[in-house]
């Protein structure tokens, strides 16, 4: 029985990987045939839906991502909103703890400003300075 039980949950973890490989591939079609207009609408559709729940409003800290330059949605009105409406924002810093390992490690940091953020190779604005950071974790 038990090794059955193993089997089963070896096949539901590689059709689950599976599955999300194949997700991806599709969501990447679909987002690559959206034009910048397009992404820029729904961006500004999704922020202003999130901006307008009584949930966002008294949320006094809230976690999102730093967009890339294309093909994902922008987030920068509603990191913007966050940070005028005196809400702590937290962004994903990955990061080596050690050196040695392959494996990186993702931490919420806490936002000041989207001023004095620099691109990663995939464009993506991020943190430079992390010392002294308050983690969401």
């Amino acid at each position: 029985m038990l090794s059955r039980s193993i089997h089963i949950a070896r096949h539901t973890m590689a059709t689950s990987t599976t599955s999300k490989a194949s997700l991806r591939k599709e969501m990447k079609q679909t987002l690559s045939a959206l034009t910048p207009a397009q992404i820029i609408s729904q961006s500004n559709l999704a922020q202003q839906t999130i901006m307008s729940l009584p949930q966002y409003q008294s949320a006094q800290r809230v976690g999102i991502y730093l967009n890339m330059p294309n093909g994902e949605a922008q987030t920068e009105l509603l990191v913007n909103d966050a940070l005028q409406a005196g809400k702590s924002v937290f962004v994903p810093h990955l990061h080596k703890p050690d050196p040695t390992q392959k494996r990186k490690v993702m931490e919420m940091l806490r936002l000041e400003s989207l001023k004095g953020l620099e691109r990663d190779a995939w464009g993506i604005p991020s943190l430079m300075e992390v010392d002294g950071r308050e983690n969401a974790l």
